[in-house]
């Protein structure tokens, strides 16, 4: 419904109007009326009507002026001037002000109702399109944190492409031409002595996310991971014109007002490590290494540790093994057990001999390995458990570990485990692959098909087709094929509309001499003979 005010010093005009609108508008609710200008801008604040019908020549406030007045107060407001005269200065004022037309008395009914309707299709119009834009505010509001989180764990793995497909910058508003990542642990021993289990460590949680969230976003532009093996990774953008040194002080001064704000409002202790500044979002999983291996010098309960303060005491010639980091994932990739526990040796004696068995300074490393070989799970689709080599290495078993040897049959037990899983998933996706191929063939034996003709169905090439259909279903192809084809010749045989020739040509046969060569070898009878057992 809507509200009109009708603004006149004379009665009768008004009543006059509010007859027209009453009898001709159904879908005015609320009509008002004001006898000066005074009177039109006090009932504007009662009513906020959506239409104002405004006499020009009032005494006191005039009609222009009462305008310029409800304006600054109710901008959406319509208005329609009315006046015995055609005052040409007034209408190019009213005009300034937005008025909606502009009408001579006497009025005529129906000018002045085609003008209200106008007036109100418009306003229904700006309900809609305001509704539409709130909804699509809500929606915004409620897919963003899945974006961000999304955005988080690529960030977190260095899905390079999933950051440059998907545009999570662009979406957000954020960039990273320059950035870095701050962790924030909440150890167990940070929680106040009555939460003491799971359930209100949970609850727990979830207000230190809210405080998190509303502290970091007002200090500067980021993104919040959701908590991972009882972890947040706050992603940071910052100006490329800020220098390293300058970007480490002011984020330990973020990390303080943090750690206070956290404890403050929730009574927990948290430890957060931060990492260097990198430029790009795909680097992020770099900064993200770096403030995970800082954790590891966090001694009690509310430290904060940047990587560069620890990164110059351990400085020694190093060179990290990519090429074998390289290999080990291929091998993880294949599936091969063995040769993955082969390169990852070769990877630890690497670390211990060059940090000379110095745990502390070997543990980051672990993790960075542990990074990449839980994307190369991401990669092989293992989503459903995709950070379980990273769980065991981030929780306090693995930081409180002091003997190398015990780290890497830890590690080793996590290879192993994600190697059976990548098999477990490779063999998963050859059997749907083998079994969506049989039912290609089953669906089209009988037309001409070729091997090219079902490898390109399931979207492998020739060549590895043949080996794999071969391998797992322990024949070749054109045997399969054929197989088939006798078992649907066989069942159309023992029918008597169909003649053997007639069974040729549905099972994909061109030749019948062929095809009878073919079915004899098969079955050891010829097509005729067949049919002659069931007495066709």
């Amino acid at each position: 419904m809507y509200k009109i005010l009708i603004a006149d010093d004379e009665p009768i005009e008004r009543q006059a109007f509010r007859v027209i609108i009453e009898k001709n508008i159904g879908s005015v609710g609320i009509i008002e009326e004001a006898e000066n200008g005074r009177q039109a801008i006090e009932k504007c604040h009662e009513l906020r009507p959506d239409i104002v019908l405004m006499d020009i020549k009032m005494p006191g406030i005039n009609g222009i002026e009462a305008i310029e007045q409800i304006v600054k107060t109710f901008p959406n407001t319509r208005f329609v001037v009315i006046s015995a005269y055609d005052y040409f200065n007034f209408a190019q004022q009213a005009i300034a002000l937005g008025v909606e037309d502009y009408l001579l008395k006497p009025v005529k009914r129906d000018k002045l109702v085609n003008t209200i309707n106008q007036m109100i299709q418009q306003i229904e119009e700006e309900r809609k399109k305001r509704k539409r834009e709130l909804e699509l505010v809500e929606k915004l509001n409620n897919i963003i944190p899945l974006i961000e989180s999304e955005f988080a764990y690529s960030m977190i793995f260095g899905d390079t492409e999933k950051i440059k497909t998907l545009k999570y910058e662009e979406l957000l508003d954020i960039r990273f031409d320059l950035g870095f990542c701050m962790v924030i642990f909440l150890n167990k021993d940070g929680y106040p002595e009555k939460i003491n289990n799971q359930l209100g460590r949970s609850f727990i949680n979830q207000k230190v996310l809210d405080t998190i969230g509303n502290v970091v976003k007002n200090l500067c532009s980021c993104v919040v991971s959701p908590l991972i093996s009882d972890k947040v990774g706050i992603f940071i953008s910052r100006s490329p014109a800020q220098d390293e040194y300058s970007i480490r002080v002011w984020s330990i001064d973020v990390a303080h007002k943090l750690v206070e704000e956290i404890f403050r409002e929730n009574r927990v202790r948290v430890n957060i490590g931060i990492g260097r500044s990198y430029p790009g979002a795909e680097n992020m999983s770099i900064s993200y290494i770096q403030a995970v291996s800082s954790l590891s010098y966090i001694s009690q309960p509310g430290d904060i540790v940047h990587y560069s303060d620890i990164d110059f005491a351990n400085k020694i010639h190093f060179v990290y093994p990519i090429e074998k980091e390289n290999l080990l994932c291929e091998r993880v990739k294949a599936g091969d057990v063995e040769g993955s526990i082969k390169i990852l040796k070769e990877i630890f004696d690497i670390f211990t001999q060059s940090f000379q068995d110095d745990v502390k300074r070997i543990k980051p490393h672990i993790f960075e390995l542990a990074v990449v070989l839980s994307r190369t799970a991401y990669e092989m689709g293992i989503e459903e458990d995709i950070f379980n080599v990273l769980h065991g290495i981030e929780n306090n078993e693995f930081f409180h570990e002091e003997r190398a040897r015990e780290i890497y049959l830890w590690v080793q037990a996590k290879l192993i485990e994600l190697v059976q899983k990548i098999q477990d998933a490779r063999q998963n996706n050859i059997n749907i692959l083998i079994n969506k191929a049989q039912q290609y063939i089953e669906d089209n034996y009988s037309h001409e098909l070729t091997l090219e003709d079902v490898a390109r169905a399931v979207v492998i090439s020739p060549h590895y087709f043949s080996k794999l259909f071969k391998a797992e279903s322990g024949e070749n192809f054109i045997d399969y094929l054929t197989r088939v084809r006798i078992k649907h010749a066989k069942r159309l045989l023992e029918r008597p509309e169909n003649s053997v020739k007639d069974v040729c040509f549905k099972v994909g046969y061109n030749d019948p001499n062929y095809f009878s060569r073919v079915f004899k070898k098969e079955v050891g009878l010829s097509p005729s003979e067949y049919r002659g057992r069931f007495g066709l």
